[in-house]
């Protein structure tokens, strides 16, 4: 009995993966990737974000299966949506050296500022890039966003690095 029930939930998992898997790469994205660069500035209390720059580099080195990351680790999450459909078509979670200097004795007196770099597929329409913080009681909750018309003239996809 006992071995039916382990196998009944990994069956069941396998098929959560399976529908996390079925968002087709081809249908969102093109080839190359976009580099969003943004810097997080701040002090030990809060943060802020600024948006630096836009660019297409040549190749992605991420999955191109299970695009929107099913764990949620990390201190900051980014999210990649489809104007169009509201759909999530891309998601990574990440820790950053910015959080831990947040801990430290010099952020509590010194505002600074990190760079940072979003890397997703190029997408084939408008989307929304939002980064999400985590929250004293482990919660995510929005910090940033931006809309990113990647046909627009501020989309540079001139000589992919």
């Amino acid at each position: 009995m006992k071995n039916k029930s382990h196998l009944l939930a990994w069956i069941l998992l396998m098929i959560s993966f399976q529908a996390l898997d079925a968002q087709k790469f081809e249908q969102w994205f093109d080839a190359g990737v976009m580099r969003v660069d943004v810097q997080f500035t701040g002090t030990a209390d809060e943060t802020s974000y600024a948006f630096s720059g836009l660019k297409k580099e040549k190749y992605f080195s991420g999955p191109h299966k299970q695009l929107v990351d099913p764990f949620d680790y990390g201190d900051h999450k980014f999210l990649v949506k489809d104007v169009a459909s509201g759909s999530v078509i891309f998601s990574q979670t990440y820790c950053t050296l910015y959080r831990e200097w947040q801990t430290t004795t010099e952020a509590q007196g010194v505002r600074r500022a990190y760079p940072h770099v979003l890397r997703f597929p190029w997408p084939l329409g408008e989307v929304s890039v939002e980064i999400h913080d985590r929250n004293r009681a482990g919660d995510f909750q929005m910090s940033w966003s931006i809309q990113i018309d990647p046909a627009s003239i501020f989309s540079d996809p001139g000589n992919p690095l």
